[in-house]
């Protein structure tokens, strides 16, 4: 049996059946990473797409019960060279095709994907039609509306507010975490991983639909605001945008992706469609201000226009190397606000991992937590310095945290805890850092 993609030019390319019977339209586009294939049908920042996987066998480790990032396929479709049909890894559950069938999504394999590439790299993205026949299909891709007149965002956001713990969602009608940074996610077509990080890294995130209003963010007395991911053109947002709007310079906020662009139209800047898209794991971005490259993982088919930010609030701070687009714009009102938010959770992420890497039966992660209770001024002040400092670049900085991390695990095993009461010995291990950050503010910052 046969299936076919149809792109918007009229190119027909012929393929075979995957995953379930009927056909599909969207925005056909591609991704580059060579593996994630399970992430990739799950972000919501794929849906109104048909997505082209470049690798050209997909499906090899399967798929399994943890690496969803969403709760359904966002894309309308899939492109494959090739879908393995008998997996293996010791969490696969089922093959890709079998999950495909399970949530309806039509899929085609065994066509030129190199080809299919090449010419949306040549012409850029377009429409495009799975499905059995080419007749048909064409029909059905003439009357599908054009992805950039579509407002995906509101049916990919939550309908409903929820929390995210150590367990995934929970109900917005627990409590939130009171030790924990409240951190209040504007839903725009959010991954869950992002949930897992920020949650991993100390905040409390508490999930909003996309709709909610700039009071009833506020009411969450959040530590921070972030604006997420998602699909589609950020101009159709005009709601979203004037919330964001007024919740600038009321508390902390930052963006990933849509979020950031949003952001950009917040403070009087603009968007524009790229001709085919950043979608890969291995795109360098440059922060103009350290100088430092990160390698990251990106999905976006629009970008900011740096030009659109001159006489406005906006200041250029990271590029993407590829094709020299702007990534992150700071506001010049507030430049250092979301900024701060993103530091303090690297601090308590920084004690975390001194816990959990050396110290995991130390009473050291509730020492912790305490000392950045009531010590925060010198923690932030030592954390700062630590990143300021000319001599903190590179290996440098990682060996000084080295060094802190064993004097911090040398104070804790030296004490003599169990003689003490429980709050005895919490006093008696946090003063001992207390010394210990002085001591590194002094002798290795000089300050």
């Amino acid at each position: 049996m046969k299936r076919y993609l149809i792109l918007g030019d009229g190119t027909l390319f012929t393929g075979t059946p995957l995953g379930a019977n009927g056909h599909t339209v969207g925005e056909v586009v591609f991704n580059t990473g060579m593996t994630g294939y399970q992430e990739i049908l799950t972000d919501p920042s794929y849906a109104g797409q048909i997505v082209l996987l470049t690798y050209p066998l997909i499906g090899n480790y399967g798929i399994n019960d943890d690496d969803f990032e969403s709760d359904r396929i966002q894309p309308t479709g899939l492109i494959v060279r090739e879908a393995c049909e008998v997996p293996s890894n010791w969490r696969s559950t089922k093959s890709l095709d079998q999950l495909l069938k399970e949530r309806g999504t039509v899929a085609i394999q065994g066509l030129d994907t190199r080809a299919i590439t090449k010419r949306i790299r040549s012409g850029g993205v377009t429409k495009g039609c799975i499905c059995d026949d080419p007749d048909t299909g064409k029909a059905w891709l003439d009357a599908a509306k054009n992805y950039d007149d579509t407002d995906f965002v509101m049916g990919v956001t939550t309908q409903e507010p929820y929390l995210w713990g150590r367990e995934g969602k929970q109900s917005i009608g627990e409590a939130p975490d009171s030790g924990r940074l409240k951190l209040v996610v504007i839903d725009c077509g959010l991954k869950f991983n992002i949930l897992r990080r920020f949650w991993s890294a100390g905040c409390q995130p508490i999930v909003v639909p996309a709709g909610t209003t700039a009071d009833e963010v506020l009411s969450w007395n959040p530590d921070g605001i972030l604006l997420s991911p998602g699909p589609g053109d950020p101009r159709l947002l005009g709601p979203v945008i004037e919330t964001v709007k007024q919740l600038m310079g009321k508390r902390p906020i930052f963006g990933i992706c849509l979020g950031n662009q949003l952001l950009c139209h917040a403070v009087g800047g603009e968007t524009y469609k790229l001709k085919f898209g950043h979608r890969g794991s291995n795109h360098p971005v440059k922060d103009l201000i350290t100088g430092k490259v990160t390698i990251t993982s990106q999905n976006h088919g629009y970008a900011i226009d740096p030009s659109s930010l001159d006489g406005t609030d906006g200041e250029v701070t990271q590029l993407n190397l590829n094709l020299n687009t702007l990534m992150i714009p700071r506001g010049a009102h507030h430049p250092d606000e979301a900024f701060e938010f993103i530091r303090y959770v690297q601090r308590q992420n920084v004690m975390e991992r001194l816990c959990t890497a050396q110290f995991c039966n130390s009473p050291l992660t509730k020492v912790s937590e305490q000392f950045l209770i009531n010590h925060p001024n010198k923690f932030i002040r030592v954390f700062d310095n630590l990143a300021k400092s000319p001599r903190a670049i590179g290996p440098v900085k990682i060996g000084v945290w080295s060094q802190i991390g064993q004097e911090v695990g040398n104070a804790v095993d030296v004490m003599d805890l169990g003689q003490k009461t429980p709050q005895a010995a919490l006093d008696e291990a946090q003063a001992r850092l207390v010394t210990i950050w002085d001591n590194y503010r002094h002798q290795v910052l000089n300050r």
